[in-house]
């Protein structure tokens, strides 16, 4: 090959990975654009049902669209982009990891819409109770579990940073170069503290608008998929030419974080 076909095909690569960052440039810009447009509406709406229509069906609607969609996902993309800025484009946002998590977080969103609009009065549990006071929507449980929710779900940050390039929203399946095993910081406390942060955030984001029976699936599906996740992870990390007896020991002597998963 001679050099002005090296150098046109030198050049033909250079395009294409021109065209690929553009592509990827783009494409979170929009995405980051869509969730802080959506995340205006949301606040406004909930700002307008606290202070003008007293309406607390669109305050815990507005709460749960801001906190559960634009702050979580918008914080998954910016830890990705500060841990491993390489490796970040818009799958980073972690927007739709599979099929059951689009259905169950679109039956939540119809559970709410039908209790608070076709649901009569009469059927459902009174404001009264202390069932009520969580499956009822309110002004002060949304609050309240909307607080909790982000406070669980600043230890998955914490733990994320804390991780630092050892974290990756992948499984993987190499050890890298750079790879350690972290067992400081909250990591001296739990396996997975990342784990205990989005499972008690599943915990608690169906109940700031009040969805019992998506809050039983919830929880149900985000444990088992935790499970099978922690499985696989550590059955990585437990070979020979991961982190070996090193980690087997630290299996056995530290809780995993998530509750009934060893």
């Amino acid at each position: 090959m001679n050099a002005a076909a090296k150098s046109k095909e030198l050049k033909q690569v250079q395009d294409a990975v021109t065209e690929l960052q553009r592509s990827i440039v783009l494409q979170t810009t929009l995405v980051a654009f869509v969730l802080g447009f959506i995340g205006a509406i949301a606040l406004a709406a909930a700002a307008y049902a606290y202070v003008v229509s007293n309406d607390p069906a669109l305050y815990a609607f507005g709460i749960w669209i801001f906190s559960v969609y634009v702050v979580f996902h918008m914080c998954e993309f910016g830890v990705a982009a500060y841990l491993r800025p390489r490796e970040t484009h818009r799958e980073s946002f972690m927007l739709c990891r599979n099929g059951a998590y689009a259905f169950i977080h679109l039956f939540g969103l119809f559970e709410f819409l039908v209790e608070v609009y076709l649901v009569p009065e009469s059927w459902k549990i009174s404001r009264d109770s202390i069932l009520g006071g969580v499956f009822r929507v309110n002004f002060l449980s949304t609050t309240v579990f909307t607080l909790l929710m982000l406070v669980v779900y600043v230890v998955r940050v914490v733990a994320m940073l804390q991780c630092g390039v050892n974290f990756s929203l992948r499984i993987e399946v190499e050890k890298r170069d750079d790879h350690e095993l972290v067992n400081k910081g909250l990591y001296g406390l739990f396996r997975h503290p990342s784990y205990f942060g989005f499972f008690w955030r599943s915990v608690f984001y169906q109940l700031i608008i009040a969805n019992p029976i998506s809050f039983v699936m919830h929880v149900f599906v985000t444990w088992v998929f935790l499970k099978k996740r922690i499985e696989h992870e550590e059955s990585q990390m437990l070979r020979d030419d991961f982190f070996g007896e090193a980690y087997k020991k630290y299996r056995q002597d530290t809780p995993s974080g998530v509750p009934l998963i060893q």
